[in-house]
């Protein structure tokens, strides 16, 4: 099963100041320090898509994905019982059933994270993986720069709990 999301909190923006030191030199004060900031919100799947290399789709598949399989997803973004944004993620099954996924989560009025990960299929059962990590490298608007990792739980209800630590 194909991820989703993450963030929620606002992450405050890193500047560097810079001082003239004459015309032919610039000075860079040390940035300052933003502290990690962590992070915890439930991915709601609205659509889910599996496609195989040979064009067939299914809304979840019934056996083992072949090397080349998409997954198309996306999600609502709720935090506090509301909806915060949305996700749009492609993933591609390689190998032995190992899956690789990128992600876009766009915060309404906040801007946008790309998030990574990778897992692997189980090889039997009716849904995705229980459990999985990956990475935010970094985004748009309030989280230009933020960078991170994640750890995701998938929830009785099918939704995923995402928590982590992001950075600037």
């Amino acid at each position: 099963m194909a991820v989703r999301a993450l963030l929620v909190s606002a992450v405050g923006a890193t500047a560097l100041l810079a001082a003239g030191c004459g015309a032919s030199s610039a000075v860079r004060s040390p940035s300052p320090v933003v502290p990690a900031t962590e992070l915890s919100i439930v991915v709601h799947p609205t659509h889910l898509e599996f496609i195989t290399p040979t064009g067939t789709s299914t809304p979840f598949p019934t056996g083992p994905l072949p090397a080349g399989s998409r997954v198309l997803g996306t999600d609502d973004l709720v935090a506090a019982d509301a909806v915060v944004g949305h996700d749009y993620e492609a993933c591609t099954v390689s190998f032995d059933l190992h899956v690789l996924c990128d992600d876009i989560l766009s915060f309404t009025g906040k801007g946008d994270l790309h998030a990574a990960w990778t897992f692997q299929w189980p090889a039997s059962g009716t849904t995705g993986p229980a459990s999985f990590d990956g990475i935010v490298d970094g985004g748009t608007g309030a989280y230009h720069n933020v960078r991170g990792d994640f750890h995701a739980q998938t929830l009785p209800n099918q939704d995923i709990q995402i928590t982590g630590t992001l950075n600037q």
